[in-house]
């Protein structure tokens, strides 16, 4: 009876190479889906961030441009190539469109790109001015 029961444990003793073949199948599988999401979290995380600084530039230009009397504001079209954010390495073009409308406000656009291809981004702000009386 001891020699039967020394055999059922003598066979269950230890990991068979199937087993840790399987295992490691598993945690590949594993590991790659969860690196997939950490890739892909971070590609949210800078795009979110230029696109952020876009915006934050085209509203900038927007409050610049409020701040001076409309009937100064004269028809332009301009564009920044190299508009800067502070400690960010990245440059962003900057074009500003304003139209003299015959009412005598003025439709001003500012449309903010990126310069960066890794997160493309483009945001594009649209406002009418007129003079107050």
């Amino acid at each position: 009876m001891m020699n039967k029961a020394n055999k059922i444990l003598k066979s269950e003793v230890g990991i068979s190479m199937l087993e840790v073949l399987v295992s490691i199948l598993l945690l590949g599988i594993m590991s790659t889906g969860v690196s997939k999401s950490v890739v892909m979290a971070l590609k949210t995380s800078t795009y979110t961030e230029y696109n952020h600084i876009a915006t934050s530039l085209a509203v900038s230009k927007m409050e610049e441009l409020a701040s001076i009397n409309v009937t100064s504001i004269g028809a332009l079209h301009s564009v920044e190539d190299e508009v800067a954010w502070p400690s960010f390495n990245s440059t962003f073009e900057r074009e500003t469109v304003i139209v003299i409308n015959p009412d005598e406000s003025r439709t001003i656009t500012v449309t903010v790109t990126s310069n960066n291809s890794y997160a493309p981004t483009s945001v594009q702000f649209t406002n009418r001015f007129a003079k107050w009386e």
